[in-house]
C-alpha cells in the first residue's frame, strides 16, 4: 500500500512517461508508461504506477496518499534544445494528463510540479544519469535493470529515479 512518505515521480514525454516510485526512503518501483495521449489510444508499456495498489485499498481509512511529482519542461535559451516551443507546450500537457490519471487512481491532491534544473541544476542528460545510477542501491539498480529497457530508451525512467532520490535527499 503506498503511504504517506511515499513518492510518484513522472518525467513525461509526449507518447510515453517515465515513473518511478519510492516508499520508505527506496526505489521500489520504476517503469516506462508508453502511449498515445493525442491519438485515440492510451496503452502500457513497461509498467505503470496505476498498477501498484489495489482499488480495495483506496477506502483503506489508513490510507494516505502519496506526493505525486511531475516534471514539466522549461525553455533553456542559453542552450542549443532540439525542442521546439509546442513541443515544450505537448510534454506539459502530457506531463498533466499523465499526473491527473496518477492523482486520480491514488486519490490525491498532492501533485507537485519540479522543473529540471529544480532537481538536477543544468548538468547534461547522459552526465546526470549515470550520477543518478551510481546513487541507486543494488536491489534498486536490479529493478531498473528489470525494466528490460537499452539504455537509449531507460533515460526518462532514469530521469524519474532522480526526482525521487532529489525529493528523498539522496542526490547529494
Amino acid at each position: 500500500m503506498i503511504n504517506r512518505k511515499d513518492i510518484i515521480a513522472l518525467d513525461p514525454a509526449v507518447r510515453r512517461c517515465g515513473w518511478a516510485v519510492a516508499s520508505g526512503g527506496k526505489i521500489v518501483g520504476c517503469g516506462l508508461w508508453a502511449g498515445e495521449l493525442f491519438g485515440v489510444g492510451f496503452a502500457i508499456d513497461v509498467g505503470s504506477p496505476l498498477e501498484s495498489v489495489r482499488p480495495e485499498d483506496l477506502p483503506d481509512p489508513r490510507y494516505v496518499p502519496p506526493t505525486v511529482l511531475v516534471e514539466i519542461p522549461y525553455p533553456r535559451p542559453s542552450r542549443t534544445e532540439k525542442a521546439k516551443p509546442v513541443d515544450l507546450i505537448r510534454v506539459a500537457f502530457a506531463g498533466g494528463r499523465y499526473a491527473e490519471q496518477v492523482a486520480e487512481r491514488y486519490a490525491t491532491y498532492d501533485v507537485q510540479t519540479v522543473f529540471p534544473h529544480e532537481w538536477k541544476g543544468g548538468t547534461p542528460k547522459a552526465i546526470d544519469n549515470a550520477r543518478t545510477i551510481a546513487k541507486l542501491f543494488p536491489d534498486e539498480l536490479a529493478l531498473l535493470h528489470a525494466t528490460g529497457l537499452s539504455e537509449a530508451k531507460r533515460h526518462d525512467v532514469v530521469d524519474a529515479i532522480g526526482i525521487c532520490l532529489w525529493k528523498l535527499g539522496r542526490r547529494r
